[in-house]
């Protein structure tokens, strides 16, 4: 008798990767809990949570740049190596996304929110990339990361005042 092959379980089988959401819930946890701990000066808010897009650790954009640039602040590199080990521990993939507030940026080196958010992800990715070399579980294998740049068109609150602005600018590396 003829049997249909079942693409999904081939699929599983050859193709998965060793991705538990819940390893990389309480790996992100553990960072969290451990950075709140440190020194005020290397402190960024952070949270974590869970969505349809996966596990998400969203940082605050003033911990990890300065306004208007996309250079990461060496106060936040013990944090991100920390998120890295994780991450390649459970050989998972990671979107960083980018987020402006709605505020206009007009300079020579970034023309607008989108440019800058752009800058601010691949800056986070080549990071990411440039210290995985040596690591336990790695390197990253570049097709397991991306960049994504939202820049002002996904606010997570209406940009009316300041405070809600503020929480717009942000970093969301999911996993």
């Amino acid at each position: 008798a003829f049997q249909r092959p079942q693409a999904d379980k081939v699929v599983a089988k050859e193709f998965s990767l060793d991705y538990q959401s819940a390893r990389i819930f309480k790996g992100m946890q553990s960072i969290v809990e451990q950075h709140t701990a440190r020194t005020p000066s290397g402190r960024v808010d952070v949270e974590i949570y869970e969505d349809y897009r996966g596990i998400v650790l969203e940082v605050s954009e003033d911990g990890m740049f300065e306004a208007g640039k996309a250079d990461i602040r060496p106060a936040v590199w013990p944090f991100l190596e920390a998120v890295l080990d994780v991450a390649l521990l459970n050989e998972a993939a990671i979107t960083v996304e980018a987020h402006t507030d709605n505020s206009p940026m007009r300079s020579a080196v970034f023309p607008s929110n989108d440019h800058l958010s752009a800058a601010r992800s691949v800056s986070i990715v080549q990071y990411f990339l440039g210290r995985s070399g040596s690591r336990p579980g790695g390197p990253l294998p570049p097709e397991r990361i991306e960049a994504s740049a939202m820049g002002e068109h996904r606010p997570k609150m209406a940009n009316i005042n300041n405070a809600n602005r503020r929480k717009n600018r942000r970093i969301e590396l999911v996993f």
